[in-house]
């Protein structure tokens, strides 16, 4: 399983992605080999919407800026921060396109609701791991009501 338990803290592996030089690499104008992806060790944080990416990495994948957001923070800080776009994350071979807050202060990665939402995962509080939040899905159930 990729999941740890570390001081209580849910880390997890992922492999992220610019999803716009998949889209290329499908129409033939790269090739695979120069899609950028990195893989992480990232801090699960359900208090979270989004992933929260160092801008080096965003830097290394070459994700666009699309906006810029204020973000609250645990501390109550509240700050204007750019918005990067095109992000594919990974977790234990279920993916999502997610948008991801930029930041300059750290190098965690954070892993918010969103992103675990689409991919079906949930936090298991005792055992400390993610696990499905629908049995019998092998790449997560998406619900719409």
């Amino acid at each position: 399983m990729a999941t740890k338990e570390t001081m209580g803290k849910l880390i997890v592996k992922a492999k992220l992605t610019n999803a716009g030089d998949v889209a290329v690499a499908e129409r033939g104008f790269i090739s695979k080999e120069q899609i950028r992806s990195v893989e992480i060790n990232g801090l699960i944080d359900t208090g979270a919407v989004l992933v929260s990416l160092p801008e080096n990495i965003v830097n290394e994948l070459g994700l666009p800026v699309v906006d810029h957001r204020p973000v609250k923070y645990a501390n109550g800080k509240v700050e204007s921060r750019p918005i990067a776009g095109g992000l594919l994350i990974e977790i234990q071979g279920r993916t999502a396109e997610t948008r991801c807050i930029v930041n300059t202060s750290t190098d965690v990665v954070l892993i918010g609701q969103i992103p675990l939402e689409e991919m079906d995962w949930m936090v298991h509080p005792a055992g400390q791991c993610l696990v499905s939040g629908h049995d019998g899905y092998s790449q997560g159930l998406i619900e719409m009501y």
